[in-house]
């Protein structure tokens, strides 16, 4: 019962414009990676956001590490399973959205207002789906409370190579714009419309949560209209150099041609020398085998506590039940 118990919805967000590209079956890398947490009895959720290129072992196969990423190149059941085993965890649901589907829900929702930790000025694309173009915007982004619109808003998910610590802050400004959602969402202007909000974005977003369950988490907002304590963390770590397992994580043979020195003899296998008495070498090309060491990439390592942090958050919220009164 969605109303009744706490529950986990994972969320995986690709880049990409195109709505079909986020089809389950379609195996694309998540460049979005967080864990809503939602504890319906206390009124409380918690975000836990994962940057994309934590190193993690796939399926939780320590002899299958990759990217964080690469998980969904093997399907969304191995991006589960792989988060799953990292936070020690159970996700109940998934929903997976794309640039586009970002757009249109904050939009539909009239713009979202969010809590900007500091100013910063950025240049990001907005696409226009009726001439399919895309078109380029500088915006300022006050320090402070603001409000944002769907393309501001994915421009600011989006930066990454300004900001202070790369990823790591992107995946913190994810957090906040999806604080953002979830503060509109619960408002009573907005989740008495939830109808037309569903109507608006339909089928610009994918999840295997069914309408009914929506539905009733509605109406329990409705008949309480209470309010939610939001909270969220977000790993910390340190960059790496690491081997793919996706990319081949082991050193490989393959056969090569190559040139080599040979010296020069005679009919008679002799070494024929110059008239300055130095021996004749020709160069000759032969296959050989050749070892190559595997290629590694750039891959964020978590911090073990930042990682039992993260678990710690889960469980608390997962399994705190209300006081009685």
């Amino acid at each position: 019962n969605i109303t009744q118990e706490p529950f986990i919805i994972a969320v995986s967000g690709n880049d990409t414009w195109d709505y079909r590209e986020m089809n389950p079956s379609n195996l694309t890398r998540s460049d979005v990676n967080m864990l809503v947490v939602v504890n319906p009895l206390t009124k409380k959720a918690l975000i836990v956001s994962v940057p994309r290129d934590t190193y993690v072992p796939l399926w939780g196969d320590y002899d299958a590490m990759d990217k964080l990423t690469h998980a969904t190149i093997y399907g969304m059941d191995t991006w589960e399973q792989t988060l799953n085993s990292l936070l020690e965890t159970d996700i109940n649901y998934f929903v997976r959205i794309n640039f586009q589907s970002l757009v249109n829900v904050i939009d539909a929702l009239g713009g979202i207002e969010i809590d900007n930790p500091y100013e910063m000025t950025i240049a990001f694309n907005t696409f226009d789906r009726e001439t399919g173009r895309l078109s380029g915007e500088t915006h300022t982004f006050e320090e402070g409370r603001i409000h944002i619109t769907g393309n501001q808003a994915l421009g600011y998910v989006r930066e990454r190579k300004s900001l202070r610590n790369g990823d790591v802050d992107r995946v913190k400004h994810q957090a906040v714009v999806l604080k953002g959602i979830i503060d509109k969402v619960t408002q009573v202007s907005v989740i008495t419309k939830v109808t037309d909000l569903l109507k608006a974005v339909e089928g610009t977003f994918i999840t295997d949560l069914n309408t009914d369950q929506i539905y009733a988490l509605v109406q329990m907002q409705l008949d309480d209209m209470a309010s939610w304590t939001l909270s969220s963390t977000t790993l910390s770590g340190y960059g790496d150099m690491r081997t793919s397992y996706a990319m081949g994580s082991g050193d490989y043979e393959v056969e090569e041609e190559v040139e080599v020195e040979m010296p020069v003899v005679d009919e008679e296998g002799n070494p024929v020398y110059d008239e300055e008495g130095n021996q004749l070498i020709e160069i000759v090309t032969e296959t050989q085998t050749v070892t190559h060491e595997a290629q590694t990439y750039a891959v964020f390592i978590p911090d073990e506590a930042s990682v039992q942090n993260a678990i710690n958050a889960i469980n608390e919220i997962m399994n705190e039940r209300p006081v009685e009164q």
